[in-house]
């Protein structure tokens, strides 16, 4: 197996600069390898051995030529089968990242947000979640900034109607919880959390406004998973004023009741407290609906 995929990935590396200039031979040497990653019919090895030889082909990519790969690989709106792809093209030795991740990652990013549907966001949180696992706190800083540098409220509409696609605010906060919230935040890097902190703190002045219920819910999950990944320090500042200002920006009790009794955010009590301290204006027949 291994003379089988230091072959085929030696080939591909091969003729991936004459791949990657012509579209049509590029698609039609993809439609050769996608089958083999297909989990049906093919064994982990087979679908490993394929992975790691074609992301060889997207780290030869540059510029256009990764949105070149990403258009023929995400063909069709199909993402099955590809996040070993992906995850693999990101990943270098262990622990770190490869020196190509950045430009790839935020291709994916970049497609996310054009197209927010539910298959290519669970394929982006599955790539996310790998990354999480291989990366240290400190190598796998440029992925976390890609995703704060993307952290926006969303676009208003006149009614708040369900649609089939989640929003790309909504995706880019999906990513960030999945980043906050994998192995509990001990990957999260500890210098990002006070920038993400106050990234929220300024989105949170609007959810009185927002109607979106999935964005303020994923929202609330970014929000826990700061609190959860942070220490005493980042709790305390700049944590107190970004939950003072999710509890003035909340509209419906759900959410708050979310907040206050939600067991795993380490030091729970100190999040109550401040919660509690709010339950003053709106009296104690509110506060028993929340509990």
């Amino acid at each position: 197996m291994e003379r089988t995929y230091s072959t085929l990935s030696l080939i591909l590396r091969t003729i991936a600069p004459s791949l990657l200039k012509s579209e049509a031979n590029l698609r039609s040497t993809w439609e050769d390898f996608r089958p083999y990653l297909n989990p049906k019919g093919n064994k982990r090895y087979v679908r490993k051995c394929v992975a790691e030889a074609w992301s060889g082909v997207i780290r030869k990519a540059r510029a256009e030529g990764v949105i070149r790969v990403m258009d023929v690989m995400l063909e069709g709106g199909d993402a099955k089968g590809i996040e070993a792809v992906c995850a693999n093209s990101l990943r270098s030795g262990p622990g770190k990242l490869h020196s190509r991740a950045p430009p790839i990652f935020e291709n994916l990013l970049d497609r996310l947000q054009l197209d927010p549907s539910e298959q290519y966001v669970i394929s982006i949180t599955r790539v996310i979640t790998a990354l999480v696992h291989h990366c240290s706190s400190t190598t796998s800083i440029p992925v976390v900034e890609a995703v704060i540098f993307r952290l926006d409220r969303p676009k208003q509409s006149g009614a708040s109607t369900p649609t089939a696609s989640a929003t790309p605010s909504t995706t880019i906060l999906d990513c960030l919880s999945t980043l906050l919230l994998t192995r509990k935040g001990k990957r999260f890097p500890e210098t990002l959390l006070k920038p993400t902190m106050l990234k929220l703190a300024s989105l949170a002045i609007h959810l009185r406004d927002v109607r979106d219920g999935a964005w303020r819910r994923m929202f609330l999950s970014c929000v826990i998973g700061c609190l959860q990944a942070g220490k005493l320090t980042q709790w305390l500042s700049p944590g107190v004023n970004l939950i003072d200002t999710v509890w003035e920006g909340l509209v419906s009790f759900d959410l708050a009741s979310k907040l206050l009794t939600n067991d795993r955010i380490p030091g729970n009590a100190l999040l109550s407290s401040i919660c509690l301290s709010r339950l003053d204006g709106l009296g104690w027949s509110n506060f028993f609906c929340l509990t």
